[in-house]
């Protein structure tokens, strides 16, 4: 893409069984971070990013591999096993 300036980030995505890649969104070229929701969690997503100029897009970036996160559970209130005068 020769010297021209990056514009902006296009980010794809897959769950591992699938075969079809997604177009998740797009970034400005200063932000580089992205989140996406999925529905899924636990099992593994791939990502590919593409970066686009003037002169048009790039190759793709190599595949990362990442492992959705569960939501974490409600923490309920800690409680009390054994107490008496001396020790809780």
């Amino acid at each position: 893409m020769g010297g021209t300036p990056i514009s902006s980030y296009s980010v794809t995505y897959q769950r591992s069984t699938d075969s079809t890649y997604t177009t998740a969104g797009s970034t400005t070229s200063t932000t580089l971070q992205f989140t996406q929701v999925v529905s899924s969690p636990g099992a593994t997503y791939n990502f590919i990013v593409y970066a686009l100029n003037a002169a048009g897009t790039s190759l793709e970036s190599s595949v990362l591999p990442v492992i959705a996160a569960n939501s974490p559970s409600t923490m309920s209130a800690p409680f009390l096993i054994y107490a008496d005068t001396t020790q809780i």
